[in-house]
C-alpha cells in the first residue's frame, strides 16, 4: 500500500526500484491511497489498485 496526503501539497508516491522489481515479479500490485489530514482523523480521498507491472516509473526514490 502507499499513501499520499492531499493538504494542500502536490500527492506523491515514492517507489523503490528493487522492491517494485520483486513485486513486479511475483506479479504483485499495489493499492494507491490519496487521504487528507484533518486534525487528529485521516480521510481516505480516493483509492485505486493498479498491477506493478503496468505502472511506468520514471522517477525512482533514492535508496540513500
Amino acid at each position: 500500500m502507499k499513501g499520499s496526503m492531499t493538504n494542500g501539497v502536490r500527492p506523491t508516491f515514492k517507489f523503490w526500484e528493487d522492491q517494485h522489481e520483486t513485486l513486479a515479479d511475483a506479479d504483485g500490485g499495489y493499492a494507491l491511497v490519496w487521504y487528507r489530514a484533518e486534525g487528529r482523523e485521516i480521510t481516505v480521498v480516493s483509492s485505486r489498485t493498479v498491477r506493478a507491472r503496468d505502472l511506468e516509473i520514471a522517477n525512482w526514490t533514492n535508496p540513500g
